[in-house]
């Protein structure tokens, strides 16, 4: 190992002697190249800093300038976190329907209703209520008091019960889909039944007690 000095920072450092380097760092070779072409300038990547050099034309047909793909795409991402993306979002997006994603689907897909239907799950210790299937990753959080009707009950917790998917659509199949209320939900659970066939294909003994 011998000892170099660098041609632009007069910093000295140390390699094998057949390498016979003239620089201490990329960003020195890259101060030197600026100054021999003439024609380009030695600058900074708008993400990490690095020192890079470009040429007039890179540096006049680009706005910002990056040392590799990869703080492109980070630039990027810390610029729209947070934003819509003007030509991904609204009119511009393949799927808009002229803006007429109804209300229901707007709130199942919030927070807070994620977070009412887990507190549910938890209550009915995840399990349906009518026929007792806890097979797992058949259940609905079913509005006693429906869902349109009564929207200051939309998130109380004694509003909610758990159901599996084939008892909810028999309990829809018998009493509509529309102004449901919990006396019809009452009867349906107190309904003299030995069996039900749950989603899963399986027969589940109904307790009526």
């Amino acid at each position: 190992m011998v000892y170099f000095k660098c041609l632009i920072c007069n910093k000295e450092f140390q390699d094998v002697p057949s390498t016979k380097r003239k620089f201490c760092s990329r960003e020195c070779f890259y101060i030197y190249l600026g100054r021999k072409l003439r024609n380009g300038k030695t600058i900074k990547c708008d993400y990490c800093k690095k020192a890079i050099y470009r040429s007039l034309w890179e540096l006049n047909r680009n706005k910002n300038n990056f040392c590799s793909r990869s703080c492109k795409a980070k630039y990027r991402a810390d610029k729209l976190r947070g934003k819509l993306i003007p030509m991904l979002s609204g009119k511009n997006h393949w799927n808009w329907k002229g803006g007429i994603t109804p209300e229901r689907t707007k709130i199942w897909h919030s927070k807070k209703y994620q977070e009412w239907r887990t507190t549910v799950y938890k209550r009915d210790n995840y399990t349906c209520q009518k026929c007792g299937d806890c097979s797992g990753g058949n259940l609905i959080p079913h509005h006693k008091d429906n869902f349109a009707d009564y929207p200051k009950k939309r998130f109380k917790l004694n509003n909610g019960i758990t159901l599996c998917n084939n008892c909810h659509t028999y309990f829809h199949s018998k009493y509509g889909t529309h102004h449901n209320q919990k006396e019809q939900l009452r009867e349906f659970l107190n309904e003299k039944q030995e069996n039900i066939t749950t989603s899963r294909g399986n027969i589940a003994s109904i307790n009526n007690a």
